[in-house]
């Protein structure tokens, strides 16, 4: 069985993001195919820990120091000396800011960035809607980074396509988000809507649109639409009749369980959108934008609905609204189409088949 260290900064067990729910899923997969470990960077309590023990995974969890962040010096220093005493295979990066690390990892032992997104793209989308990005990186600069690893993983084919057409083949590995497949009923009459997000800036454009923009034309006898997630710390708005903001819901089964409909309303923003991903696992009617739909396109007009601008999100929202029929169609196709695309083993079996194989270090910068 193949030693594996992960590196991340994420408390991954705090759900109620994408980023953390990707992470998690990524632990609790190859915990049960390899001999993981996950080292941390950052603050841990001991909250954290006695949760960490709750969640039965078969691996190893490591804080680089649990009472400070460390400057990356210090955290180049500390790893190295890690995984001198705990060698490693396979040493997975998660999120490029930390590339510093590189610098850490003995030769020898294959290394992987765990993108999540393409970040030079994320930044050019973020500044054509006047937002901020998290990551102000150009495209240049991060293809230079890729080139540092043996594998760069990706969740959502366009990423894919044009990292392998920039790096071949070899180094481009598509490994999109699973999810836990739970068939949900479908109810006769739609009476709730339901939103889950965290509080970055592209959910809080899109909640704070949809609310603003398609909720005041929504025909809202009995109907109500849920708001769940931190992003209910985030919104700044008079909240109208028949929106309930619900704040964080540690159970997701419980949030999916009261939904009728889901939406995902996001303009802009990263690929692969992990919320309508969990809305398809569920069975369950998903209104989203072409945005929303990057990476899923397949399913376009099928397994899930896309509203391009106000009036087109409105009309398709009234559609699943309107028909029972239609809803229990739309999650029937929704749960078929995650259960081919995104079970663990459709998602991560390449990652593992790749960990598997040997390969030398990638080059020097």
């Amino acid at each position: 069985m193949k030693k594996v260290t992960i590196v991340t900064s994420m408390h991954f067990w705090r759900l109620g993001a994408g980023h953390r729910e990707r992470i998690f899923a990524l632990v609790r997969f190859l915990s049960r195919h390899t001999e993981l470990t996950v080292v941390m960077l950052g603050i841990g309590t001991e909250r954290d820990l006695e949760h960490l023990k709750t969640l039965g995974l078969k691996c190893r969890v490591v804080f680089l120091d649990k009472e400070r962040v460390l400057p990356p010096p210090e955290y180049v220093r500390r790893l190295k000396s890690f995984l001198a005493k705990n060698p490693a295979d396979v040493c997975i990066i998660e999120f490029i800011q930390f590339s510093f690390l590189l610098d850490s990892i003995p030769a020898g032992v294959k290394v992987m960035l765990d993108t999540h997104d393409i970040m030079s793209e994320l930044a050019e989308r973020a500044h054509a809607y006047g937002a901020a990005p998290n990551r102000d990186l150009s495209e240049e600069r991060e293809f230079e980074l890729f080139r540092r690893y043996d594998a760069v993983i990706l969740i959502q084919d366009s990423d894919y396509e044009k990292v392998r057409d920039a790096l071949g083949g070899e180094k481009a590995l598509l490994a999109p988000h699973p999810a836990i497949l739970a068939r949900r009923g479908i109810r006769k009459t739609a009476a709730t809507i339901g939103y889950v997000a965290s509080g970055v800036a592209p959910n809080v454009d899109a909640i704070s649109w949809f609310i603003a923009e398609v909720w005041p034309a929504v025909p809202r006898d009995g109907v109500t639409l849920n708001v769940y997630g931190y992003i209910c710390e985030a919104l700044d708005l008079q909240v109208p009749d028949g929106v309930r903001l619900r704040g964080f819901v540690p159970s997701l089964d419980a949030i999916y369980g009261e939904a009728d409909i889901v939406i995902n309303p996001v303009r802009f923003g990263g690929g692969l959108k992990i919320k309508n991903v969990e809305a398809l696992a569920n069975g369950l009617p998903l209104v989203t934008t072409p945005h929303g739909a990057t990476g899923l396109e397949e399913g376009a007009g099928s397994a899930f609905l896309v509203g391009d601008g106000a009036e087109e999100f409105r009309g398709r929202l009234a559609e699943v609204l309107d028909s029972y029929e239609r809803r229990r169609a739309l999650g029937e196709a929704a749960y078929r189409f995650a259960e081919a695309r995104f079970s663990p083993e459709a998602c991560f079996g390449s990652l593992l088949a790749e960990i598997d194989r040997p390969a030398p270090r990638a080059g020097s910068p």
